[in-house]
């Protein structure tokens, strides 16, 4: 299974090789042979600049692993199977993507 989702990301970036260079990531449906499986984390964590990633009907069943994404904005799970309790929460960079740092 891990091997379909390494797949869907090469096919994803176009053969692009350069992982932690890469802002955005789309993989909308790419993967739906085996509900609830997530991404090797070893995967995800490749993208290291990560700001934009959307994983829109995918089955993903859990927000496990997403909060190692330090840079993300913006995260599209629609179309999921996400179960999640009330303390369950991915906390996203709170930094403004317009703002800029204030010189005392």
């Amino acid at each position: 299974m891990d091997e379909i989702w390494e797949r869907a990301v090469e096919t994803a970036l176009n053969e692009q090789k350069d992982y932690a260079a890469t802002r955005t990531l789309t993989l909308d449906g790419s993967v739906k042979v085996v509900p609830g499986r997530l991404p090797l984390l070893s995967l995800l964590e490749k993208f290291e600049n990560l700001q934009y990633l959307s994983m829109a009907n995918n089955r993903v069943p859990s927000l496990e692993h997403f909060s190692r994404l330090r840079d993300l904005h913006k995260l599209i799970l629609s179309d999921n199977r996400i179960e999640c309790n009330k303390r369950q929460s991915i906390p996203l960079s709170k930094r403004n993507p317009g703002q800029t740092k204030s010189r005392a």
